[in-house]
């Protein structure tokens, strides 16, 4: 505080801090310091709310980029999805191609079990085809060999054709002569019978020869007692007369029986002499027949040799047939060997296959693996293009407080500059008071 006005000297608060001073060039001062104040606040709240834009600005960059991060991230996604379905497709592809791969090996063993049958399919042709040849020569062999036998069986039947007539004729001969056999014991039978008869009148006549005997040797008995010698030698005789008669009456028996004996033998050498006659026109038929069965023999016997000739010409014909089935029986080894050098080929092919196959499926697991982790870094993109939004939000938000920060500072500066003038006036004022 001072004494008189013009000399008073104050302590003025300012910014700066308090300082003695005349009153109005203390005013002056602190006025003018107020709006520099104020103007330093204006332009500190223009720099904020321009800070404010900025931010706003970068918040609207960081929302477009966390949009185009969002949507490169589902383009990874769909990337990722593509890449997975790729690897399952080559999972795939590996698995048929192992399966092309077994196929291949059965295939290859199948063809060396062919080439192994091709091998033993010519053997056998080489073999058999030869043995049949050689069969079909020894069978034409044995028809020319049947033919001629036939041809010789032909001529023996022929012959016994001949000898069957000749034989017929002699058994015609020979029922003739047992005809006139039998003719002839019917006419000793008839001569027996008569002899028989003969031979008992012979015995009757004999029996009454030793009645008349025994009579007499009666009569003579009597007469014997003269002639005792006599008379026994007579009846002696008688009794031999008798004996001699029965005897005679046996044989006489005997005659008839074998007249009728020799009766029977005579109907037996006629009915023998028939059926000798029947054999002989038999035989000569079978003759005939014979001749006929030799002619056909004979023509058997041509057609056999010409059959023998025909199976020999068919056995060549087989021969040559059987060196055409060697020759095919090498092709088909030399075929089986090639079958089974297609089927290692196979199998190899098909262990290539698998092996491959192999690699595919880890191709395509390599792929799924590929295609997650792009998955995945879809995933975090949208997940940082959402905190890039977040982030833009965030900024817009803060550059809008900083505006509002900046006119807030900017009406303060506009304050301090009417407080400035305010001092301004109240040190004109006071010098002039």
């Amino acid at each position: 505080m001072c004494a008189s006005s013009a000399n008073c000297v104050l302590l003025i608060e300012t910014p700066s801090g308090l300082f003695p001073s005349s009153i109005k060039t203390s005013c002056m001062v602190h006025g003018m310091m107020w709006m520099v104040h104020g103007v330093m606040w204006m332009v500190h709240g223009m720099m904020w709310m321009v800070h404010g834009v900025m931010c706003m600005v970068h918040g609207v960059m960081c929302m477009v980029h966390g949009m185009m991060c969002m949507v490169h991230g589902v383009m990874w996604m769909v990337h990722g999805v593509m890449w997975m379905v790729h690897g399952l497709m080559c999972m795939v592809h590996g698995l048929m191609w192992m399966l092309h791969g077994l196929m291949c090996m059965v295939h290859g063993v199948m063809c060396m079990v062919h080439g192994v049958m091709c091998m033993v399919h010519g053997v056998m042709w080489m073999v058999m085809c030869m043995v049949h040849g050689v069969m079909w020569m020894v069978h034409g062999v044995m028809w020319m060999v049947h033919g001629v036998m036939c041809m010789l069986h032909g001529m023996m039947w022929m012959v016994h054709g001949v000898m069957c007539m000749l034989h017929g004729l002699m058994c015609m001969v020979h029922g003739v002569m047992w005809m006139l056999h039998g003719v002839m014991c019917m006419v000793h039978g008839l001569m027996c019978m008569v002899h028989g008869l003969m031979c008992m009148v012979h015995g009757v006549m004999c029996m009454v020869h030793g009645v008349m005997c025994m009579v007499h040797g009666v009569m003579w008995m009597l007469h014997g007692l003269m002639c005792m010698l006599h008379g026994m030698m007579c009846m002696l005789h008688g009794m031999m007369c008798m004996v001699h008669g029965v005897m005679c009456m046996v044989h006489g028996v005997m005659c008839m029986v074998h007249g009728m004996m020799c009766m029977l033998h005579g109907v037996m050498c006629m009915l023998h002499g028939v059926m000798c006659m029947v054999h002989g026109v038999m035989c000569m038929v079978h003759g005939v027949m014979c001749m006929v069965h030799g002619l056909m023999c004979m023509v058997h016997g041509l057609m056999c040799m010409l059959h023998g000739v025909m199976c020999m010409v068919h056995g060549v014909m087989c021969m040559v047939h059987g060196l055409m089935c060697m020759v095919h029986g090498l092709m088909c080894m030399l075929h089986g060997v090639m079958c089974m050098v297609h089927g290692v080929m196979c199998m190899v092919h098909g262990l290539m296959c698998m092996v491959h196959g192999l690699m595919c499926m880890l191709h395509g697991v390599m792929c799924m693996v590929h295609g997650m982790m792009w998955m995945l870094h879809g995933v975090m993109c949208m997940v940082h293009g959402m905190m890039c939004m977040v982030h833009g939000v965030m900024c817009m938000v803060h550059g809008l407080m900083c505006m509002v920060h900046g006119l807030m500072c900017m009406l303060h500066g506009l304050m301090c500059m009417v407080h400035g003038l305010m001092w301004m006036v109240h040190g004109v004022m006071w010098t002039a008071c």
